[in-house]
């Protein structure tokens, strides 16, 4: 059946398939720019509305701002840290634990649960052992000693250069 209208490939809009046209005339929620010497045209579309013919509402749901789940930008949803997902409704652990292997997501507190060694947001630190014995700063799960410590855990004391003559 005919209908008399066209039907465009990719990059041609309008009723007459021309490619200085916009798509679906930027759908009401945006303005047609028209490079000079080209045929090109492109959206620019109103704040709030994104895609190349200003066809998709930029912030779906306010990203649920009221709530606190996150905040509208220009590109989308901005998501807080407990949330993801184009409306910022889905909640997750804040440093998604889970991709690290080593803890686990309370799907009740929302919080990280780190498996035994390991801690910090995300569950992504080794623990050190005997916490360095308080002589050193752990790094990673290696004990960086203070001065004059010395072993895996800082628990040997070094000489000082004037104590190795006595």
């Amino acid at each position: 059946k005919h209908t008399g209208a066209c039907n465009c490939s990719t990059g041609y809009y309008g009723s007459d398939c021309d490619p200085s046209n916009c798509m679906h005339d930027c759908s009401g929620r945006g303005t047609c720019m028209k490079f000079n010497g080209t045929k090109k045209a492109v959206c620019k579309c109103k704040a709030g509305w994104i895609g190349d013919g200003c066809e998709k509402e930029a912030c779906p749901k306010k990203c649920h701002q009221s709530s606190g789940q996150g905040n509208c930008t220009a590109a989308g949803c901005a998501c807080h840290a407990n949330f993801t997902g184009d409306d910022c409704s889905v909640r997750r652990c804040p440093y998604d634990c889970t991709d690290s292997t080593h803890g686990i997501c309370d799907k009740n507190t929302w919080q990280c649960t780190c498996l035994h060694g390991w801690t910090g947001p995300g569950c992504r630190s080794r623990i050190c052992p005997q916490s360095c014995n308080f002589r050193g700063v752990c790094n990673n799960g290696t004990c960086e000693c203070d001065d004059w410590w010395t072993g895996k855990r800082c628990e040997v004391p070094q000489c000082k250069k004037d104590e190795l003559h006595r």
